[in-house]
């Protein structure tokens, strides 16, 4: 991790460290380049409604936002909010920017964050914040995943390798929930999940890619992750009536 000024780098991406002071035009041009045309934002693609959902929170989830920008997370009309912030956020940070939202969010849960804290901590402090549930990564290994299910009261979506067997590992360990990557999901992997494990909730992973979601959605997945500034105006929708799905 290397610190300049007013941005830490981290996962090769360069992150504002005080995100919220930055202008609509600035959050955008972080990320991409906006093209011109159509407006970029953060708003959930409507087509994303027809899939079957899941619960979090008391709220059905179709669609979930993975986002590090402030100005992402306040304007999205997403179901659920992946906070993808470098640090668990501060109980004033928590309050101003998650719960004002109205959203259900998730804190994703890092090998080192783990290392640093240790489990009673870390799951004290997630509990505590107001979060409906957290995220963990694929590679975060067996025993730990296990362990932070045992010891934390929110629902785990832990990520996932396309592999059955991986799959499979991550919820003997007592994920709530499984996210594989869209561009791996097949309608066969998909049943074969929802006959095995009726009531773990599979979720596509998509990025910005609409072909992505549209795919994962026809397979039959629970819900779909997405990334902000998706450049989906009303006149995409129609083709995608919800009898495809």
């Amino acid at each position: 991790m290397t610190m300049k000024k007013n941005t830490v780098t981290y996962d090769h991406e360069e992150v504002f460290l005080d995100e919220s002071a930055l202008s609509y035009h600035d959050s955008l041009h972080r990320w991409f380049a906006v093209p011109t045309g159509p407006v970029c934002t953060s708003a959930k693609p409507r087509f994303l409604s027809f899939s079957g959902g899941f619960t979090l929170g008391n709220r059905l989830i179709h669609a979930i936002l993975f986002a590090r920008s402030r100005f992402n997370i306040k304007t999205t009309d997403a179901d659920a909010v992946i906070a993808n912030f470098f640090l668990i956020p501060g109980k004033r940070e928590v309050k101003e920017t998650l719960l004002k939202t109205g959203q259900p969010f998730i804190f994703p849960v890092r090998f080192w964050l783990i290392l640093l804290f240790g489990y009673p901590f870390l799951a004290e402090k997630l509990e505590e914040s107001g979060a409906s549930g957290v995220f963990a990564a694929s590679r975060l290994p067996y025993p730990m995943l296990k362990k932070l299910c045992q010891k934390i009261s929110l629902p785990v979506i832990s990520a996932a390798s396309p592999s059955l067997n991986h799959i499979l590992s991550k919820i003997d360990a007592g994920a709530y929930a499984v996210c594989i990557p869209g561009k791996s999901v097949t309608k066969k992997m998909i049943n074969q999940l929802h006959e095995s494990c009726p009531r773990v909730p599979v979720i596509a992973s998509c990025g910005k890619s609409k072909d992505k979601m549209i795919h994962s959605l026809r397979s039959g997945v629970d819900a779909v992750i997405y990334r902000p500034c998706i450049p989906f105006g009303s006149e995409n929708v129609s083709d995608y009536a919800e009898g495809n799905f």
